[in-house]
């Protein structure tokens, strides 16, 4: 599949910024079932899913598209949770600064 290199730039920042404010590594962001990580992977998606597709996502990521498409929908419950509605805060910050 081809790649469109600004997506994988953008991908690459999400993963950095959310990696490096939850202490969560990019392989257990994606693959991990501890919930810092589920958490981290819930705010990494939702990030990615204002720029890009579904299918997009889910290419850069490796997970599928019904997967990505849950975790988005669902997001609406998890930012109720205090840790990740701040760590979302302080991650959305750091990207606009950047």
């Amino acid at each position: 599949m081809f790649y469109n290199m600004k997506n994988i730039d953008l991908y690459r920042e999400l993963v950095e910024a959310v990696s490096n404010e939850t202490g969560i590594k990019e392989n257990d962001l994606l693959h991990s079932n501890s919930e810092e990580a589920v958490d981290a992977r819930y705010i990494l998606i939702h990030l990615l899913s204002q720029k890009l597709t579904d299918s997009q996502i889910s290419t850069l990521t490796k997970l599928t598209r019904q997967s990505v498409n849950k975790i988005r929908n669902n997001f609406q419950y998890k930012i109720k949770k205090w840790s990740v509605a701040t760590n979302l805060q302080h991650i959305s910050n750091e990207v606009a600064t950047g």
